[in-house]
């Protein structure tokens, strides 16, 4: 029974967290190697457009070991 109880919480503790870290659309999330985490907001520019300067950021990310993607 406790087994069944564990399993419970620790599944909803899972949802719980990755429900927060939704990622919202026409957003470039960038990461680097250090943990650094960096968000652009570009919903205000045309898709192609936003990926456009989402890729300019990744090209300029990589060179501190980084990497950027628009969600």
């Amino acid at each position: 029974m406790k087994n069944i109880f564990l399993v419970l919480f620790l599944t909803g503790a899972v949802v719980s967290f990755t429900s927060c870290s939704k990622k919202k659309s026409g957003v470039c999330y960038c990461k680097y190697v250090s943990g650094d985490k960096k968000e652009f907001d570009l919903s205000n520019l045309e898709r192609n457009r936003a990926q456009d300067s989402c890729n300019v950021l990744d090209n300029n990310a990589h060179a501190f070991g980084g990497e950027c993607d628009l969600k």
